[in-house]
């Protein structure tokens, strides 16, 4: 699990990033944080992300890093693999509705 001064550390170090190859960087910056989740956490923190984008992070990049989070090898595959496609299946919807509204 996360604290949330890792949550606030990622979340300061996602926003500074910027220029050429950023989306990337940021890309596997949530990547790792999604992975260290836990599927409650990941929950909130795409939530949040989609609520406010204060980090400056696209639909683009945080679908990538969702698709990559899901893919990833866990202990516990089956609990944290059907959270992570819950949590991507949320945020896809979510970004469908911004873009028709």
């Amino acid at each position: 699990p996360l604290t949330l001064g890792d949550m606030h550390a990622a979340l300061l170090e996602l926003s500074a990033q910027s220029g050429k190859g950023s989306s990337g960087r940021k890309t596997e910056q949530l990547t790792e944080l999604l992975r260290r989740s836990s599927p409650v956490e990941a929950r909130y923190l795409v939530r949040s992300l989609l609520g406010t984008l204060r980090t400056g992070l696209g639909g683009r990049s945080l679908r990538a890093a969702l698709a990559q989070a899901a893919a990833a090898t866990v202990p516990d595959p089956s609990h944290t693999l059907r959270a992570s496609q819950e949590a991507l299946a949320e945020a896809l919807a979510a970004e469908e509705e911004a873009e028709g509204a």
